[in-house]
């Protein structure tokens, strides 16, 4: 619920800066980086799911890697080629709506906490996103970050 929450305020801000600036560019940018964001996430908690019931296949890794980044570049690609309809400033805070609510609700819980609501498998991992710690497999089934 919390990423929904933090998704529309930073549409509802790039939407004035659109109106300020006449252009449907800036919240258009904000959607299309979330989206290329969330699909990214979606890709890290696979490989991760891929990781630990495979073990190190080292190409597939490079593979999901590569793609993720793909994806990436062509999110900033489309606001580079198309400049009237998405701007690329917008793309990159699109791009950091998941990472600012994994920061977030690492400061509102403790880390003894996020380990009492992982699965219960009691899978405790630590994964680096973007620079961000979570705890991959309860953040993305928490009903308060997603649900």
């Amino acid at each position: 619920m919390r990423i929904k929450k933090i998704f529309l305020v930073m549409l509802l801000f790039f939407c004035i800066v659109g109106l300020i600036f006449k252009s449907l560019s800036y919240p258009l940018g904000i959607v299309i980086g979330y989206i290329i964001c969330y699909i990214n996430f979606i890709l890290t908690i696979k490989t991760s799911h891929m990781i630990l019931q495979n073990g190190h296949q080292v190409i597939l890794i490079i593979l999901m890697f590569m793609s993720k980044l793909v994806l990436m570049i062509m999110g900033f690609l489309m606001a580079v080629i198309w400049k009237d309809y998405v701007h690329l400033l917008s793309v990159f805070f699109g791009y950091l709506i998941i990472p600012i609510t994994i920061q977030w609700l690492n400061l509102k819980k403790e880390r003894s906490e996020i380990d009492a609501d992982c699965d219960s498998n009691g899978i405790d991992i630590l994964f680096d996103y973007y620079g961000y710690a979570c705890c991959l497999f309860c953040l993305c089934r928490q009903k308060d970050c997603f649900g």
